[in-house]
């Protein structure tokens, strides 16, 4: 089984906090005891570079640079303003044709408040 996990939990201005904190830790802890299944990451590629290369820093003792994912796409989007919507609506296109590309298949989903992670993917 391979299962990717999205940590942009870790990547906000949460980071230092509660949800940023715990999202390293069970990320962390789910890669430590994966036994022979693959895990791969999900990184937010719209952050600048310093913070995309902390987060690889941070799995770098656990995973390669192949099973640490980037997606992209145009900032700024903000969906608290309304001329950022378009672009917010793209962003999602372009995380889930990046997850597509791993033929994942959502395990389970949350919200950031009620959440360690967004998103868990688990594909063969």
């Amino acid at each position: 089984m391979h299962i990717l996990i999205d940590v942009q939990g870790y990547q906000s201005e949460s980071k230092v906090r509660g949800i940023g904190r715990s999202t390293l830790a069970m990320s962390r802890a789910i890669i430590e005891n994966a036994g022979e299944h693959r895990v791969s990451i999900l990184i937010n590629g719209m952050y600048p570079i310093d913070n995309i290369n902390d987060v690889k820093m941070a799995y770098r003792d656990l995973l390669t640079d192949e099973d640490m994912f980037i997606f992209s796409a145009v900032a700024p989007t903000a969906y608290r303003h309304i001329e950022n919507h378009g672009r917010s609506k793209a962003a999602q296109a372009a995380r889930d044709i990046a997850i597509a590309g791993r033929d994942a298949a959502p395990l389970w989903r949350g919200n950031s408040e009620t959440v360690i992670f967004r998103y868990l993917f688990v594909f063969s």
